[in-house]
């Protein structure tokens, strides 16, 4: 069953769309890889996955880990 709080995350970010040419979460993601050193990146709480795709594209290993069921379907839709 599906907590209201699984419910609105999902919504959430659906309503989000393409976050390609959000400058504001591209600068985060582009901060974000510059600090990765490793070759292997785990993200817990991967949300709908935009993080794990850009890693991927900069060859790096990646696993993403979601609770919310919700998300990992919207995660699978957009990726």
């Amino acid at each position: 069953m599906k907590t209201q709080t699984e419910r609105y995350h999902a919504e959430l970010y659906s309503k989000l769309g393409d976050l390609k040419h959000d400058f504001r979460n591209n600068n985060l993601i582009n901060y974000i890889v510059s600090l990765i050193e490793k070759k292997s990146v785990l993200d817990i709480g991967c949300g709908s996955g935009n993080l794990l795709n850009r890693l991927t594209k900069e060859n790096k290993n990646v696993q993403g880990i979601e609770p919310n069921e919700e998300l990992l379907k919207l995660a699978q839709r957009m990726n």
